[in-house]
């Protein structure tokens, strides 16, 4: 079976402070992810991680999200990449140190853009190394865009894309809150977890925000997750739960995480 496990930069990173990455909780995760390998609950496994406070704070802050509209944005681009470049190397050292052979594979050297849109994509090298047992991982870029000179391919639609393009059995969400709330859990007390969510509903939520009232980031992953429909149709797993604790993954392959399941 085919897994896309997505480790969201909220999860790795506090997103409000810069290059803030969650060292312990990488390593708990990394040794989870090899402990469900050894009990045979994964085969192949393609993780795609998000970018967290190591890249979204200076992409805001140089307005690099829409795309180049000054030489002045070049050297902030290329230290942004160098930045986001140590919380690659930092995830697959945790990996490859609970016995994981992680290969780092980066989108912006096999995929283009155009006008925000995925222009281009070869797959190719990543299918290969998964073939042989190794544990691809990428992570959300700036791809080359060959109408605005770059643009964010951020990791939710990589994970979406994977999951097609490989005919994914799972596509799992990792975050660090307990899937979807009617509202973001960390700012509106009163919101309510939803355990399940229909096409029906994400179809709503891509027109008009309409049935949920759910947050920027996670209607963000919805939306996304809606371009994978033929493949929820086919019968692939979708969850979006934590891993803030332990044991969360092992309880997704078992079908028992708190958290959301995407149904048709």
């Amino acid at each position: 079976m085919t897994t896309i496990l997505k480790l969201g930069g909220a999860l790795l990173t506090d997103k409000s402070r810069p290059d803030s990455l969650r060292t312990e909780l990488l390593t708990h995760i990394a040794r989870e992810i090899r402990t469900c390998m050894d009990d045979g609950l994964l085969d192949d496994l393609i993780l795609v991680h998000g970018v967290g406070s190591y890249g979204h704070i200076p992409v805001l802050q140089h307005q690099l999200h829409r795309g180049f509209q000054s030489p002045d944005q070049l050297l902030p681009f290329s230290k942004t990449q160098s930045q986001v470049m140590l919380l690659r190397n930092a995830i697959v050292a945790a990996l490859q140190d609970a016995g994981i052979p992680a290969v780092l594979m980066l989108p912006s050297s096999n995929m283009t853009a155009e006008n925000f849109y995925i222009r281009q994509q070869f797959f190719e090298p990543v299918a290969g190394f998964l073939r042989i047992g190794m544990t691809p991982v990428l992570g959300g870029d700036m791809l080359a865009d060959a109408a605005v000179g770059f643009s964010v391919y951020g990791g939710d639609a990589i994970s979406v894309d994977l999951a097609r393009y490989f005919q994914a059995d799972r596509l799992f969400f990792a975050t660090d809150v307990e899937g979807v709330f009617s509202a973001d859990p960390r700012k509106n007390p009163a919101a309510r977890p939803i355990s399940r969510l229909r096409l029906s509903q994400l179809d709503d939520i891509a027109l008009s925000g309409r049935d949920l009232d759910v947050s920027g980031a996670m209607a963000g992953k919805l939306k996304e997750i809606l371009r994978a429909k033929d493949r929820i149709r086919a019968g692939m797993d979708v969850q979006l739960f934590s891993m803030m604790s332990e044991n969360r993954l092992r309880a997704a392959l078992m079908g028992d995480a708190p958290g959301t399941k995407i149904v048709i």
